[in-house]
């Protein structure tokens, strides 16, 4: 069954789908003015374009988006697009996916990646196979290294600069 959005107090979680993802890939963003949105300044930055191909991959694996790939993150308000959380696919066989996220530089230090991490997490938690969302930042990422901790993350281990994070279902 295809997913439709996540919604939160500001946030509006959005489902990339491969024919969206063709069109940012050409710099084709006529999709957004369809559905309302805009860009914010800065998006897609070169971590997103580089991002694209791999969520490109694991929908060419199902008919529509699952909610196991990646979204996009638009505040409501605005209904600009600043950024995007995902997973790098379905659960494995030890029930566990792997968090990434992304947020333009003007938005962040709004709390606007913990809400949309909240969002998902939650959503990811109520499909029973999902046992544990790991997640990785580099070191130096404070950001990062204080949104996991605020998410109630567990620190778990550091390899060539990153640390990896777990979060357990409770």
């Amino acid at each position: 069954m295809a997913v439709q959005q996540i919604e939160t107090e500001r946030i509006l979680l959005i489902p990339y789908d491969k024919i969206l993802i063709n069109k940012i890939q050409v710099a084709d963003y006529s999709m957004f003015n369809d559905m309302g949105i805009i860009p914010a300044e800065g998006w897609p930055d070169e971590d997103v374009l580089d991002t694209l191909p791999r969520i490109l991959i694991n929908l060419e694996k199902v008919l529509s988006p699952t909610g196991f790939e990646s979204w996009m993150i638009i505040i409501k308000e605005r209904n600009e697009i600043i950024g995007d959380i995902g997973f790098k696919g379905r659960p494995d066989s030890l029930g566990r996916i792997d968090l990434g996220y992304g947020i333009v530089e003007s938005a962040r230090k709004k709390g606007y990646a913990r809400e949309a991490a909240l969002g998902l997490i939650n959503w990811a938690f109520n499909d029973l196979q999902v046992i544990e969302i790991t997640a990785k930042c580099d070191i130096g990422n404070i950001g990062s290294i204080n949104l996991l901790s605020s998410l109630n993350f567990e620190r778990k281990n550091t390899e060539e600069n990153m640390i990896g994070w777990s979060l357990v279902r409770n």
